[in-house]
């Protein structure tokens, strides 16, 4: 709260990140039974760096944020590849590599409409690359993942790319 409060006064910046660097590890230390708290923290303190526009702190944190359950983690990595994205300069190639792993982790917990979604939005970012291995493995899991979902005209036209 005090770094909540440090935020909201435009107090000192180092005093607010400060205090919720502090909440945080107090809350992650403590263990499961903190680690709703320690989430609850650490969305605070994104939020905090996002108004100010730091964006790559902000999304160090939401990978800190990051537990073991899946899907949690699904859309905590997600919400750290817009960070990237929204960065200055924009890091595109880690806002792609977080949205593919994002999607690997809503793929674990059956999410399979979400894991298209953040692959297909990977794909804008490596279309022009000559990472040929990657790109392969995007557009193969994503027809993969057509095919399961009973689509297979759009399955081939992806294995085909």
């Amino acid at each position: 709260m005090m770094g909540l409060t440090y935020f909201m006064l435009d107090q000192s910046r180092k005093e607010a990140e400060y205090c919720m660097e502090n909440a945080f590890t107090t809350y992650a230390k403590i263990g499961s039974s903190g680690q709703q708290n320690a989430t609850r923290c650490g969305l605070w303190w994104v939020e905090m760096l996002k108004a100010r526009h730091q964006y790559k702190d902000a999304a160090t944190v939401y990978f800190r944020i990051c537990g073991e359950e899946p899907l949690h983690s699904a859309v905590m990595l997600e919400q750290a590849s817009y960070c990237y994205l929204l960065s200055k300069p924009p890091m595109l190639h880690k806002y792609g590599f977080h949205l593919v792993l994002s999607g690997d982790r809503y793929k674990k917990c059956d999410q399979i409409n979400h894991a298209i979604r953040t692959y297909r939005s990977a794909v804008s970012v490596y279309k022009g690359s000559t990472w040929s291995h990657i790109k392969d493995h995007v557009h193969f899991h994503i027809g993969q993942w057509y095919a399961v979902l009973g689509m297979h005209d759009i399955a081939v036209a992806h294995m085909l790319e």
